[in-house]
C-alpha cells in the first residue's frame, strides 16, 4: 500500500491528459476526481478488514483488503507434491516433533481460513547451518497471501519510524532481519500482541489501522531475540540439518517447490489444503508449544541466582572451570555463599555480566519459593544449616520460571 499526500496524489497523474470539463477548461484527472461530488473518498481512512469484501467502502473507510494471491486447486492429500512440502515440514521444520508439526499446522491453517483474526505468537525458525530448507518451506506460504505477504531482509521496514508498508500485511517472513536489541524487542512483542498498529510514511501524519499481521522470523544466529522467563509470545523452533547438503533431497523438494508458472499450481494446492484443514471451532494462536529450544533461549537471558540454581538441579554440583562442589542434601549457609561467589567470579570472568553483583540473598529467595530451603536448628542454637533437596524440585524450579520440563534432559529432540 503507499501513502500519497494530495500534491504528490496530483503528480502522480500528472502525466495523463488533462480532462476538458465543462467551459472548455482543462483539470489534472485527480484534481478533478477529488472535488467531485460522487467521488467515493474514504473519508474516515482506510482499513484492512479480511472478512469483508475486497476493496470495498464500509462506513467511510476503504478496505485494503484485495483477498489471497491463488485460487485454489483441489487435491488430495496424497499427492506427490503436497505430501513431500508436508514431510519436510514435519521432519525437517519441526524436527520430527508431532505435537509441533500439528501446532504448525493450525497455525497456518487459521492464516488460511481466519484472517481476519489475530494470532498472539510469532514463529521462530532457528539453524545454525545455512541450507536447511527454512526459505523453501516459507515462500509458498508468502506466494499464497499475494500483496498481502511479504519477505523483509531489513528489519527497519517492519521496525522503524517510517513503516507504512506493512499496512495492508497478513504475513511478514523477516530473514535474517532481525537484531536482538531492547528497542526491537520491544517493537517485535507489540507488533505479536497489539491489535492496533500504528504507521507512518516521511511527510504524512501517523494512522492507525488494525493489525493482523503474523510474523514468522528466521535466523541461522545464536541469540536473535531478547527472552525473558515469562515469555509465551514465541513458537521457538530448531531446524534440523540432517538433509543439509543432501543433493538428492533438495531436488526432489525443489520438484515439489519448482519455479514460475508451476509454483503458483503448487501454491494452489497448498492453498486448498490449508483451508479445508480440520481446526477447532475457537482456535486462535496463542499457546504455543513451550519447546526446548525457547526454553534454552530463556536460560540464556536468567539471572545469575537462577542460573547459579539451575546449574545445581542439573548436574548436583558445580562442575565448572570456576570451582567444584558436591551438591549435598545438606549445606552451610557458608558453605552456599563461598559457592555462589566462586559463581560469580566465573560469570565476571567470562561474560563481564555486571549483574553478578547480586548478593547472596538472591539465592535465598528463590530457594524459598522453591521451597527448597529449611531452617535445621543444631542444638537449638542456631540456624546454621540449610536442607536441600535435588530431585523433586527440577519441576517446580521450571513452572515458576516458564521454562519446558525437559530442560534438564540433554538429548531430547526439540
Amino acid at each position: 500500500m503507499s501513502l500519497y499526500t494530495l500534491n504528490d496524489f496530483k503528480r502522480f497523474f500528472s502525466n495523463i491528459p488533462q480532462l476538458q470539463v465543462e467551459g472548455g477548461n482543462a483539470v489534472n484527472i485527480a484534481e478533478y476526481w477529488f472535488n467531485h461530488n460522487d467521488a467515493n473518498d474514504a473519508y474516515n481512512g482506510m482499513d484492512l478488514q479480511p472478512d469483508l469484501e475486497p476493496c470495498s467502502l464500509d462506513d467511510g473507510y476503504l478496505n485494503i483488503w484485495q483477498g489471497f494471491g491463488v485460487n485454489d486447486l483441489a487435491v488430495s492429500e496424497t499427492d506427490v507434491q503436497l505430501v513431500n512440502y508436508l514431510n519436510h515440514a514435519r521432519y525437517i521444520i519441526c524436527n520430527d516433533n508431532v505435537e509441533h508439526y500439528d501446532e504448525l499446522l493450525r497455525f497456518l491453517a487459521h492464516l488460511r481460513q481466519r484472517p481476519e483474526e489475530k494470532p498472539l505468537y510469532a514463529i521462530v525458525l532457528e539453524s545454525e547451518e545455512h541450507g536447511t530448507g527454512k526459505s523453501t518451506f516459507l515462500q509458498p506460504l508468502v506466494t499464497m497471501c499475494g500483496t498481502h505477504g511479504t519477505e523483509v531482509q531489513k528489519g527497519e521496514r517492519v521496525f522503524g519510524k517510517f513503516n507504512s508498508r506493512i499496512a495492508n500485511l497478513i504475513l511478514v517472513v523477516l530473514e535474517e532481519a532481525f537484531a536482538g536489541s531492547n528497542d526491537a524487542t520491544n517493537s517485535l512483542k507489540n507488533l505479536i500482541t497489539s491489535y492496533i498498529m500504528e504507521l507512518e510514511k516521511k511527510g504524512i501524519d501517523a494512522i492507525e489501522v488494525e493489525n493482523y499481521l503474523r510474523l514468522i522470523l528466521t535466523t541461522n544466529q545464536v541469540n536473535i531475540i531478547k527472552i525473558d522467563s515469562t515469555e509465551r509470545r514465541y513458537f521457538y523452533l530448531k531446524v534440523s540439518a540432517s538433509k543439509l547438503n543432501n543433493t538428492e533431497y533438495f531436488e526432489t523438494l525443489n520438484f515439489t517447490i519448482p519455479k514460475r508458472k508451476s509454483h503458483i499450481k503448487f501454491v494452489s494446492k497448498l492453498s486448498y489444503f490449508l483451508k479445508n484443514y480440520p481446526l477447532p471451532p475457537k482456535y486462535i494462536p496463542k499457546n504455543p508449544p513451550n519447546t526446548k529450544t525457547l526454553g534454552m533461549k530463556k536460560l540464556d537471558n536468567l539471572s545469575p541466582e537462577h542460573k547459579f540454581i539451575y546449574r545445581m538441579l542439573y548436574s548436583g554440583s558445580n562442575t565448572s572451570a570456576f570451582g567444584s562442589f558436591d551438591w549435598q542434601e545438606r549445606v552451610s549457609n557458608k558453605e552456599l555463599e563461598v559457592l555462589y561467589e566462586e559463581f560469580k567470579k566465573g560469570l565476571r570472568k567470562h561474560t563481564l555480566d555486571k549483574e553478578s553483583q547480586l548478593p547472596l540473598r538472591s539465592i535465598g529467595i528463590m530457594l524459598t519459593r522453591l521451597g527448597m530451603a529449611n531452617n535445621v536448628s543444631k542444638s537449638g542454637r542456631s540456624r546454621e544449616m540449610l536442607e536441600y533437596k535435588i530431585p523433586e524440585y527440577k519441576n517446580k524450579f521450571c513452572d515458576i520460571l516458564g521454562l519446558p520440563s525437559d530442560i534438564f534432559e540433554c538429548n531430547s529432540n526439540d
